[in-house]
């Protein structure tokens, strides 16, 4: 196989390692000795030549989950330096910031030579990790001196996705950047443009009672609806051309399939200016229903009557499956139980 082959699989595993590096959040603290709620001491190495002094262990810990993910002592004697590593992984601290993924702390823990002797420190009342004052359920957008747009993707934009879209943020008080950002709520396909408009935001300091070091959780907001080209019309089954049902083995053989009592499933669709169907996704109903429903609604065919340039139709097909085996696929556009039903599942 060719050399520069091998050249170009090397190049691109060290980009997507570089990459995926980018993506962990990591955020420095100090000492961390009194924030650890298991702290064990190191053991002194057997008959050795006198030893003095302290050892600096850096340590990387996974808020999530409060353990200790690396350590490595920076400073101290060569022999104490391999026991107080060990002994700092085994280290345990309180889980904060659950709500996000993949966000580490730096620090540090100091081990003084007279406590080397293998004991373990239980705090019960360690002090938090990170200083953060959390306003979760507060809409902080008032905050920001600089809140970038998030844009709005082609791939969106074919989805006629709109709508809130909340974004979990942690910001740095005293300087205003944002540490990591998670949307929360919304139309999956937004969340991606959100979070990165977020995470290019600037936010205003505060100082309170002279203490300005701290870390901020509170939620952005953003509104994609005036954004969205899209006409929404409700249920069109009536005003499909072709409305395929959805196919399974045998609906009325125990074996394969069969329901109780009647199921709606409710697909939200895309329609082109052509009559097809560009994107349908299950929005309501039983979960071994709704794939069968996606497939059949992509087949269905409309009149290309809206010509209008860039402008797409987002509507609804309904399915009714009854107990004895059949599909309904005759529903009215203003059905007045099913509208009832869906009505909150509707993005």
């Amino acid at each position: 196989m060719p050399k520069i082959f091998f050249l170009v699989i090397i190049f691109l595993t060290g980009f997507c390692g570089l990459n995926l590096a980018q993506e962990i959040k990591t955020i420095t603290t100090g000492v961390l000795n009194e924030k650890a709620k298991t702290l064990p001491m190191p053991q002194i190495p057997p008959v050795q030549p006198r030893i003095a002094g302290q050892v600096i262990v850096q340590v990387k810990i996974n808020l999530q989950t409060g353990d200790v993910v690396s350590a490595t002592a920076v400073s101290g004697h060569p022999l104490l330096r391999m026991p107080a590593e060990k002994a700092a992984q085994e280290a345990r601290f309180e889980p904060i910031l659950k709500e996000f993924d993949t966000i580490y702390a730096t620090g540090v823990l100091i081990y003084k030579i007279e406590n080397f002797n293998g004991k373990t420190i239980e705090n019960k009342t360690p002090r938090p990790i990170l200083p953060v004052i959390d306003s979760s359920k507060a809409i902080i957008n008032g905050k920001a001196i600089k809140l970038e747009k998030p844009e709005y993707s082609e791939e969106a934009r074919n989805a006629c996705a709109k709508g809130k879209i909340e974004v979990l943020t942690l910001i740095h008080n005293s300087k205003g950047n944002v540490i990591t950002a998670k949307a929360i709520s919304g139309n999956e396909l937004l969340f991606e443009s959100a979070e990165k408009a977020v995470m290019k935001s600037k936010f205003s300091t505060g100082n309170f009672d002279n203490y300005n070091d701290f870390y901020l959780l509170g939620k952005i907001v953003y509104n994609f609806d005036s954004l969205s080209k899209c006409l929404s019309v409700g249920i069109v089954n009536k005003k499909a051309i072709y409305l395929p049902k959805p196919q399974f083995a045998n609906p009325a053989n125990t074996k394969h399939f069969r329901i109780k009592e009647e199921q709606i499933v409710a697909v939200q669709v895309v329609i082109d200016m052509d009559g097809k169907v560009t994107s349908a996704n299950a929005i309501f109903g039983h979960a071994l229903l709704r794939s069968a429903c996606e497939y059949a609604a992509r087949q269905a065919k409309f009149s290309p009557v809206w010509d209008l340039p860039r402008i797409l139709v987002s509507a609804l097909l309904i399915y009714k499956f009854k107990p004895d085996g059949t599909i309904d696929t005759n529903i009215e556009s203003n059905d007045k139980k099913i509208i009832s039903l869906i009505k909150n599942f509707v993005r």
